[in-house]
């Protein structure tokens, strides 16, 4: 099997904008429906040709505490099939990262706000 070469690349993405509205409310997605309020009040913008950089061979350049992320190694002893059930997520997978988090931040607590799997198929 031939590996493709990485490389960086360029992108459009959507971001959260500037808007005037932000400085009186923080932005909101609600996740159900209200009689008070819109479901959100988030405004984004296309942002063209933003530069998407391939880390793979340079992860221990970043740090936490200078770019404000890092890219930490985990091995999960979750398979492919585990990551199908949503319990396991919870009980095996979710630990682990916490538990990288933890030892690579030293901080006290995790917590998880939400988490997507996604089904799509993958080829190689």
């Amino acid at each position: 099997m031939t590996m493709a070469i990485s490389q960086d690349l360029e992108a459009s993405l959507y971001f959260l904008s500037r808007h005037p509205l932000y400085k009186s409310q923080k932005p909101y997605i609600l996740k159900y429906a209200s009689e008070n309020l819109p479901v959100s009040n988030y405004i984004t913008e296309k942002v063209e040709n933003v530069p998407i950089r391939d880390l793979r061979g340079i992860e221990d350049e970043f740090t936490f505490s200078k770019h404000g992320f890092a890219i930490l190694d985990l091995e999960s002893t979750l398979d492919y099939d585990g990551f199908q059930d949503e319990s396991t997520i919870l009980d095996v997978y979710f630990k682990e990262v916490a538990d990288a988090l933890l030892s690579y931040t030293q901080g006290a607590s995790i917590h998880f706000f939400d988490f997507l799997v996604s089904t799509a198929a993958v080829t190689v």
